[in-house]
């Protein structure tokens, strides 16, 4: 049978592990401040919390050291693009194209669809504790939400048919928000309420560049990002990059 790869407490070893056998998409996990896995059980404790799209339809899973514990939950099928986790695990928002996006609050139980735009949701991030949460389109703009999905609202950022927005990423307060793309690196300083592009080369400048994927510190003063030629680095919250 197929297997995916679980990263064991010691971090420095991987192991294969039972799952689901078809394509996974995107997946998300609790770790303890070391970056290893986190387990624990009996009175008082609690379970790592797990999330993966696979197949068009949503997984959880409640013991990742382990994984033998995968359960399908009660969203509806579809092109699931993109997850994002509260640091507990308990509040999840999840990308489904072209439908909506989906939020539950209790680990994945139950779900609920969000009242935004049809288009092609392609990533999604949340603050630490579920309630900040920013996703994009492909195709259309930025949308972000502080009231973990009850209502969103669009960003003053590139939001027309070119603009490709790939990657979304949040510091651990929701605070600080960067998203790439077509239109280059922009970055937001009061959760999502206003944006400002980054001195980068956009496709529109250069279009040889494909802005993919962007990722920061819990801060949100480091950021990195990375497009078909390289990866760039930023200290200082995305004033300047290298």
């Amino acid at each position: 049978s197929k297997h995916y790869c679980d990263r064991l407490p010691c971090c420095a070893n991987w192991h294969c592990r039972p799952r689901p056998s078809a394509p996974w998409l995107s997946g998300l996990s609790e770790l303890d401040p070391s970056g290893a896995w986190e387990y624990r059980d009996g009175m008082g404790a609690k379970d790592t919390l797990l999330a993966a799209a696979v197949a068009g339809i949503l997984w959880t899973g409640s013991n990742p050291a382990f994984a033998q514990d995968w359960a399908l939950t009660s969203a509806p099928s579809g092109s699931w693009t993109s997850i994002a986790s509260s640091a507990d695990g308990k509040m999840l928002v999840a990308l489904n194209y072209p439908s909506s996006i989906w939020t539950s609050t209790n680990a994945g139980h139950s779900w609920l669809s969000n009242n935004v735009p049809s288009g092609y949701w392609y990533s999604v991030a949340s603050s630490a504790d579920g309630a900040n949460l920013v996703a994009v389109m492909n195709g259309g703009g930025i949308y972000t939400s502080t009231n973990s999905g009850t209502s969103w609202g669009m960003a003053n950022a590139p939001s027309n048919f070119f603009s490709y927005w790939l990657s979304v990423a949040s510091s651990a307060d929701g605070s600080k928000l960067a998203a790439v793309g077509s239109p280059g690196i922009y970055t937001s300083y009061d959760s999502g309420m206003t944006w400002v592009s980054n001195n980068v080369p956009s496709i529109t400048s250069n279009p040889s560049l494909r802005w993919n994927v962007v990722a920061c510190s819990a801060d949100g003063t480091r950021i990195v990002a990375s497009e078909l030629h390289g990866i760039y680095t930023s200290t200082n919250g995305g004033v300047t990059w290298v």
